[in-house]
């Protein structure tokens, strides 16, 4: 069964990266960016699995707005 485009490699997603590195890697824009911090309140820095910080990612996009 072929994996979505989106979902990382089974070995790459229990690596431990910052969400500046996932925000370049995965082409957040900046104001995704502030976005979703504020929302998740993940301060510079913060340590991810890649499969975590997708799962908000996708929660934050798909969230209400307002």
């Amino acid at each position: 069964m072929a994996r979505k485009a989106s979902e990382p490699a089974p070995e790459v997603a229990l690596q431990m990266l910052t969400v500046e590195v996932l925000f370049i890697r995965h082409d957040v824009p900046q104001w995704a960016q502030v976005g979703l911090r504020r929302r998740m309140k993940w301060a510079a820095g913060k340590m991810l699995a890649e499969v975590d910080f997708l799962q908000a990612l996708a929660a934050w996009r798909n969230g209400p707005v307002g």
